[in-house]
């Protein structure tokens, strides 16, 4: 999943390591744990998340230091 953008549920982006579950969820970590959380593609987002991931898209893209370091290795 290298380079694909994962969000948060309120739709802030997620840079960090991701696993996926047996029924295809993402979660963050490389292993599971009871602090797991579940990552969302873009599509995947309830809707009123979709406008701050919007958001933070555009300000990524004008801004592409700010999330430092690689995206979802």
């Amino acid at each position: 999943m290298r380079g694909v953008l994962l969000f948060n549920q309120d739709g802030t982006i997620y840079a960090g390591q991701v696993h996926t579950m047996p029924n295809g969820e993402v979660h963050t970590g490389t292993a599971h744990t009871a602090a797991s959380k579940r990552v969302f593609y873009y599509s995947d987002l309830p809707p009123p998340s979709r406008i701050r991931a919007l958001e933070a898209m555009v300000e990524r893209h004008d801004n592409p230091s700010r999330t430092n370091g690689s995206l979802n290795n």
